[in-house]
């Protein structure tokens, strides 16, 4: 595992089904509908609290 992934801020998914997934950031990013989600949430790349509020 790189130096870079292993420091990446990583988020935790939610299924409807309950499964919990464990993501970087930068990787959800690439999806666009995740990645408006993290915008509307006031989440950018730069931020340094990246936890996500329901």
């Amino acid at each position: 595992m790189s130096t870079d992934l292993a420091n990446a801020a990583v988020t935790k998914l939610v299924t409807n089904d309950g499964e919990i997934f464990e993501a970087p950031v930068d990787v959800l990013r690439l999806s666009k509908t995740i990645n408006t989600m993290l915008q509307y949430q006031g989440i950018d790349s730069e931020s340094s609290d990246q936890s996500l509020r329901p």
